[in-house]
């Protein structure tokens, strides 16, 4: 499960960028508020490399002195690096070593109740949509106050049937119940090395493949995608990192072998 990650970029938003008056301080955010977001995950980034490559990514074509404009794009980018991509790399990497199945799925579904109002009880007028919330699926399977109604009342049935029947049979869609068919859900197929399928969740359950695919979404959902929205899979990420171990061994075996033909041709000069 790895919804939308609203809550670092909130976090950032109430307890530094506001108290701070960087809003409205466009040099900073263009110039400097990359660097500060990357401090929130761990990340140094001495040499900007890594800034520059999240830009392009996330917020290119945006106006990043204007925070209105580009917070979409920061939290698309917060919610890659405090979920999604660990995320989806542990489900490929479970199910390339373990022998049980790894099925997984989106939680997208959006609604008034969400648990962004536990989170930041009264917080208002933030200046982007805060969508769906990390652990807002918790509000359809465990009993919290409120009460649900209309769609909700549709998905909280079908997360109890998958969360059930995957604890029961290992398998949110088995054969051996075929209840979720009525709730008109689909074959749920596990993630393999060869096929990385997940479960969106949203109004209706989907089969999606790729799940990186929706790694721009609150771009997409406000309609103003990067020009180059595109981003690079994990499989092409780890085909660089080969390339880069075989430049990096041609490289030593290249200076290896100049070092020791200079040291011979300077013993031969010598030994003359």
């Amino acid at each position: 499960m790895i919804p939308s990650s609203i809550f670092s970029p909130t976090v950032m938003y109430t307890e530094f960028l506001r108290p701070n008056h960087r809003l409205n301080d466009s040099e900073y955010l263009k110039n400097e508020m990359m660097t500060d977001f990357l401090n929130c995950f761990g990340v140094q980034d001495l040499t900007n490399g890594i800034s520059e490559a999240i830009q392009d990514s996330f917020v290119q074509g945006l106006d990043l002195g204007n925070f209105t404009d580009s917070a979409p794009g920061y939290l698309d980018a917060a919610g890659v690096f405090f979920l999604k991509a660990g995320g989806w790399q542990t489900a490929k990497l479970h199910a390339k070593y373990a022998s049980s199945n790894t099925f997984y799925y989106s939680f997208d579904f959006e609604s008034d109740d969400t648990m962004f109002r536990w989170l930041f009880m009264g917080l208002t007028d933030l200046p982007y949509r805060t969508g769906v919330t990390h652990a807002d699926e918790m509000l359809y399977i465990f009993s919290f106050p409120g009460q649900l109604e209309g769609q909700q009342i549709v998905v909280k049935d079908r997360m109890v049937k998958l969360w059930t029947n995957f604890a029961i049979y290992g398998n949110p869609t088995p054969e051996a119940d075929s209840e979720w068919q009525a709730l008109n859900i689909p074959e749920w197929l596990p993630v393999t090395t060869e096929d990385h399928k997940f479960m969106l969740i949203q109004d209706e359950c989907t089969l999606e493949t790729e799940f990186p695919n929706r790694w721009h979404i609150a771009l997409q959902e406000d309609g103003n995608l990067p020009k180059e929205p595109e981003m690079p899979t994990w499989e092409s990420y780890n085909s660089l990192e080969d390339e880069r171990e075989a430049f990096l061994i041609t490289m030593i075996v290249f200076i290896v072998a100049f070092v020791a033909a200079a040291g011979g041709i300077v013993f031969l000069k010598y030994k003359k």
